[in-house]
């Protein structure tokens, strides 16, 4: 794709009202048009219940979101005249999902199915749709771009010897590590992990005294009721079972958060089958995505729901050569079931997108 496409940007906002309401706001800015748009809002609800029963129908999944996101009539019309305004103009659309402070429950579902409603065609893997999902960040650092020759990475892989305790496959240290560098080329990398064990601490260090733009960190990991969890090291070697907050925490008082993380771990982005339960509070759940976000992180790629090893290992180098292609790719990769979060953006809202 050339670097001189245009982008119309749609944000898509999603705040709780009451009860399972929720208000949805349209607001539409195009970049070759100097009027301003007002926003366009309007009512809706959310049956966590009834997308559970869909969540192995993706395709019937898309169109529930779908229905959910335009169930009122001005926000379907705004839609279509959004579309129609982009497509006319010759423009691609950034489409940008944006999950209120007030409703972190819906971080879990799979918006990344959201399909169009009138083509009834994913948006996420569109030639012309840039989809990312944004949230709530209190973050206020300004976000410079570098040019590739001055980026830094660090590569973080954790392979506990005793996951076949806790029923977890092996990770392949050494080709998680070899693939990653391979598909890094051109970027200054750092690897953490493959001769000493990977901690929380030496996780935090590599991050602080390297300066970090894009961390890439293997491992297992699961939802739990109290937060997200990853299966980090001891200094033995063993599980050191790590809070999603003890993660968030140390990374948001980083001088340099890291520009991109990309969590290659199971639920990091958030397991549908536990939120949609009734079983845990509204706002209780809170994903490590999210978090990671309101931490200062610029973007987060993680997974939605469990992903196997071999998936890791096939789909990473599809999405870091995209990446690193045209730094905008991340919305046209075609692997839906992750979720990608950016950041807070001019200082006070996050984005992201999967």
């Amino acid at each position: 794709m050339p670097k001189s496409v245009s982008y119309a940007e749609l944000e898509i906002g999603l705040h709780r009202s009451q009860g399972d309401q929720y208000e949805v706001e349209l607001r539409f800015n195009n970049p070759k048009s100097e009027g301003a748009t007002l926003p366009v809002r309007g009512a809706t609800a959310v049956d966590t219940q009834a997308l559970l029963e869909l969540q192995l129908r993706p395709k019937d999944y898309g169109d529930a979101l779908s229905s959910i996101l335009f169930s009122h009539k001005d926000v379907a019309v705004e839609y279509a005249k959004v579309k129609t305004a982009a497509e006319s103009s010759d423009q691609f659309l950034r489409v940008k999902l944006f999950i209120g402070p007030s409703a972190p429950e819906l971080h879990p579902l799979r918006w990344e199915l959201l399909n169009d409603p009138d083509t009834h065609a994913p948006l996420a893997t569109s030639e012309k749709i840039l989809f990312s999902r944004f949230g709530a960040s209190n973050n206020w650092r300004t976000i410079r771009l570098r040019a590739k020759a001055d980026l830094r990475a660090l590569v973080a892989v954790s392979g506990p010897s005793n996951l076949a305790d806790y029923q977890l496959a092996a990770v392949d240290i050494k080709g998680e590590i070899k693939r990653a560098c391979e598909n890094l080329k051109g970027i200054d990398i750092t690897v953490s992990g493959k001769d000493t064990p990977l901690t929380l601490n030496r996780l935090i260090d590599g991050l602080r005294d390297n300066k970090i733009d894009i961390l890439y960190l293997v491992c297992h990991g699961a939802l739990a009721p109290k937060g997200p969890r990853l299966w980090l090291q001891d200094e033995t070697r063993k599980v050191a079972v790590t809070g999603g907050d003890e993660l968030a925490q140390p990374t948001s008082e980083l001088a340099e958060p890291p520009r991109l993380v990309v969590l290659a771990s199971c639920e990091s982005a958030g397991s549908e089958r536990v939120s949609a339960s009734n079983k845990l509070a509204a706002g209780e759940l809170v994903t490590l995505a999210p978090r990671l976000a309101e931490a200062g992180v610029p973007a987060v790629l993680a997974m939605q729901g469990n992903i196997s090893m071999e998936t890791v290992k096939k789909a990473m180098p599809v999405f870091f050569a995209e990446l690193l292609r045209d730094g905008q790719s991340i919305g046209r990769w075609r692997w839906p079931g992750a979720l990608y979060v950016s950041g807070p953006t001019a200082g006070c809202r996050s984005s992201s997108c999967a």
